[in-house]
């Protein structure tokens, strides 16, 4: 009985060894979330979406996830790059203008976001368009729909 007490115990602590590995390697997802709580911004930029755009005074308001409008300064020297959904890299990433960018498209603005988080003058802009999002969700929805394999188990050979 000791025995059978012992093994039970020996297997139960390798499971849980086994489970601590793999959670301690997986990657945890990262939101990005200021101190203050707003989703979406931290000291070296700001993400969302486009709500408002002044191209002749070179400022756009975007939305964060977490619902805070954030300034965003541009200028001449701010580099603008668009990059396809699903995309993790610049590496894929084309050269824009400012009047490529419109409202509802998502933005990442990099630069030093002001300690009230409420501007940011934006050396880089990068922007994933709203219809790319769009025809990106399309393509997965139509993934998850289409079929796949279809039968009656008609017999099922459990030793292989």
């Amino acid at each position: 009985m000791f025995r059978s007490i012992f093994h039970a115990f020996t297997i139960t602590a390798a499971i849980v060894v086994c489970v601590i590995v793999a959670l301690s390697q997986t990657p945890q997802p990262q939101t990005s979330q200021s101190p203050s709580g707003n989703s979406g911004i931290t000291a070296t930029g700001v993400i969302g979406q486009v709500k408002s755009i002044d191209t002749a005074a070179k400022q756009m308001v975007v939305q964060t996830d977490g619902g805070a409008q954030v300034n965003v300064g541009l200028s001449d020297k701010t580099v603008y790059k668009r990059l396809p959904p699903g995309e993790t890299t610049l590496a894929k990433a084309t050269d824009i203008s400012l009047t490529d960018v419109g409202e509802g498209d998502r933005v990442y603005a990099r630069g030093r976001v002001a300690a009230d988080q409420k501007s940011v003058p934006a050396l880089q802009l990068i922007v994933m368009s709203k219809g790319d999002i769009a025809k990106k969700r399309e393509a997965e929805l139509a993934e998850w729909r289409r079929p796949g394999v279809r039968g009656v188990v008609a017999s099922v050979n459990a030793p292989a």
